[in-house]
């Protein structure tokens, strides 16, 4: 109980007047939805007329080469992640689900409610990754996850190649979440970006069948679906400080639902209103320097392959979204090209709780970004940026192009992306090639700012195209919860932190009890030579300083200099950089570090002034230290680097110089 009333307090913080109306304003429609019971005959449709025919996605799906190695097998992926739930075999891949399969939590091993309560009526947030009797169920995600319906995709082109039994296995797995999950009750009906992932879901199966046509019982069906997760969508929006990617997905849900259902007042409102969503947000969520708003690359990604599917079936319907739109589209996929290495990695920055749009079940998607990427330029009719093309299932539907030839420029190429906050250095030193982030913008978007992290003035590096300092990564959501906390706070970041003191400090799962803001301050580039200076003021309120943080070229490397302007005498401190797991620490003196690759030798050596000490965490899966996250619901083992000092005006640095093969080795 008073773990909800702290939830429930830091989201009231964070809400305008406007929202608090808003929100009673809900409160009301949602009484209404808690008392409807009487099911699918609750929703009204016309079901005579048929789905609009969508022929070029149609198209796309045919192009899909049915041996392009992303094809799924339902079975052995549920099978694993949900061991309690049972399949019926039809045939390859014709998987047909057990009932029990939609509400089972793979990690209590509890059954989630079902139809008889209320979807507002469960309480998804109090969960723990370990669930005892005060938290009964684990991650919300796992439950979430197979109910939107994504086992649907590979399906759907199977379907456009002519598999009856594909199509027949398709609308088995559709009736069976429709039976077990009847409008407005149980676990399915709460969150609004799971009811829209349904309806892509459910879009490309409809269009798979634009020439063959569905049977009236299975259009009957179809049009029940769309209308009712629909009708959801149109009652509670994802408005004021929540209209982040969710607002995306709405807009996207009623969008393709207008696009495809039968005319009607209902069908025109839906494509009205998600048309304008999807055309407002995309210029609200991608800045026009192409950063995504919630400072998150992964969440980017999936906004931008949200509004880029909606724009590929408007194309084909002769109904686009406009130029404004893949302006934006453009922009973000320049951006998220300029965080790749040449392996087509980006930094784990702020959340990531791999949510994808087009996907095929169980197909694992480590380059999720490079895919969206590449489906963009496929979108734009553009040649590639990424500087890799995974071959992920969208690739093929988007028509994406051949992955950009990325060579390492002679010299030093600096990119400032000043809407968005961040700047990327790509350079040589000591025969090795770096590319280093420096991140001096928002903590996050509008008053949540749900998916940041306290990362402020922090960098990431790769060498060689190799991760060297990284990010601790998300865990998970609800039930994470003191992990969760930690895992979004300043120390375990790449930048400076006081000993007790995050310069932003959450107040929930998805808040902020306050929020740093930084900004660059000054940034100089010549033939030989550049530098990055930037400053938050999350120490202001409480210490009354500012940290500034400078980065400058060096022959061998790079040097790291932490000020703290304001403060009257040293100010105890602490610096850190999570290391990648592959590397191996050796600490030469208290203030000396080398870094080594078991395969190359030595990579990395910091060193700090005089003022500092270092020592090495490794493991501390209590206080999150030496840990990072490299799957959503999965911590491991790193080192962290911790530099203390006490730390004025005058500041200290860290010099860190790339080790060629002719230097020293300690």
């Amino acid at each position: 109980m008073l773990n909800r009333i702290q939830w429930y307090g830091a989201r009231l913080a964070a809400m305008s007047a406007p929202e608090i109306a808003h929100r009673v304003a809900e409160l009301s429609r949602k009484s209404r939805f808690r008392g409807e019971k009487r099911g699918w005959d609750a929703i009204e449709v016309d079901c005579g007329g048929s789905f609009t025919k969508l022929g070029d996605l149609l198209a796309l799906l045919r192009s899909v080469p049915l041996d392009c190695g992303v094809s799924f097998d339902a079975k052995s992926y549920l099978g694993r992640k949900w061991p309690a739930a049972r399949f019926d075999e039809a045939g390859r891949n014709a998987i047909l689900p057990h009932t029990g399969l939609w509400r089972f939590d793979p990690v209590s091993g509890k059954a989630w409610p079902g139809a008889e309560k209320a979807g507002f009526d469960i309480e998804v947030r109090m969960t723990s990754a370990r669930p005892d009797d005060q938290y009964r169920f684990g991650d919300v995600k796992y439950v979430w996850e197979p109910a939107r319906l994504q086992v649907l995709h590979w399906l759907a082109v199977e379907a456009a190649h002519g598999s009856e039994l594909a199509y027949a296995t398709a609308m088995s797995w559709v009736r069976s979440w429709m039976d077990s999950n009847p409008p407005w009750r149980g676990i399915h009906w709460i969150s609004g970006i799971e009811i829209a992932l349904r309806i892509i879901s459910v879009t490309l199966l409809i269009a798979a069948r634009s020439e063959m046509g569905v049977s009236d019982e299975d259009g009957r069906r179809l049009n029940l679906f769309v209308m009712a997760h629909a009708s959801w969508l149109a009652q509670f929006p994802s408005r004021y400080s929540s209209a982040n990617n969710h607002r995306v997905a709405e807009g996207l849900g009623l969008f393709l639902a207008g696009l495809i259902l039968p005319p009607s007042p209902q069908q025109v409102g839906f494509e009205t209103e998600g048309r304008r969503i999807l055309q407002q947000e995309a210029l609200l969520q991608i800045y026009p320097d192409g950063v995504g708003a919630e400072q998150s690359p992964t969440y980017q990604a999936f906004t931008m392959e949200l509004i880029a599917f909606g724009q590929l079936v408007a194309r084909g319907l002769g109904k686009t979204l406009g130029r404004n739109v893949d302006d934006r589209l453009r922009a973000g996929a320049h951006f998220l090209a300029a965080l790749q290495d040449g392996e087509g990695r980006v930094p784990a920055i702020g959340d990531d709780d791999e949510g994808r749009a087009i996907t095929c079940t169980g197909v694992a998607e480590p380059l999720y970004v490079a895919s969206v990427i590449q489906s963009i330029m496929g979108l734009l009719g553009e040649p590639g940026l990424s500087s890799k093309g995974p071959g992920y299932l969208r690739e093929f539907l988007f028509h994406a192009p051949k992955a950009a030839d990325k060579a390492m420029p002679d010299s030093a190429v600096v990119q400032v992306f000043a809407d968005g906050g961040y700047t990327v250095v790509r350079d040589r030193a000591a025969d090795h090639r770096y590319q280093l982030i420096f991140d001096h913008g928002p903590l996050g978007y509008l008053s949540l700012a749900a998916h940041g992290h306290a990362d402020a003035l922090s960098v990431w590096l790769n060498v060689d195209d190799r991760p060297v300092f990284i990010d601790a990564g998300t865990w998970l959501y609800h039930s994470g919860r003191d992990a969760r906390r930690e895992l979004r706070r300043s120390f375990v970041h790449n930048t400076l932190s006081f000993p007790v003191q995050s310069q932003s400090e959450p107040s929930s799962a998805f808040s902020w009890a306050n929020k740093a803001a930084a900004r660059l301050l000054a940034h100089s580039v010549s033939s030989d030579s550049w530098m990055l200076e930037g400053e938050h003021d999350g120490f202001v309120r409480r210490a009354g300083v500012r940290h500034v943080r400078r980065i400058e070229r060096r022959d061998d490397g790079f040097s790291i200099q932490d000020r703290l302007v304001g403060a009257s005498r040293p100010v105890s401190c602490e610096i850190a950089f999570l290391i990648a797991p592959h590397l191996s620490v050796d600490v030469e003196d208290k203030r000396i570090v080398v870094l080594r690759d078991e395969n190359r030798g030595a990579v990395l050596r910091l060193t700090g002034s005089s003022e500092l000490n270092c020592r090495v965490e490794r493991g501390d899966f209590k206080s999150c230290r030496g840990i990072y996250s490299p799957s959503f619901g999965e911590l491991a083992a790193t080192s962290q680097l911790v530099f203390t000092g006490a730390i004025g005006a005058e500041g200290c640095a860290i010099l860190c110089e790339l080790l060629g093969s002719g230097a020293p080795r300690a």
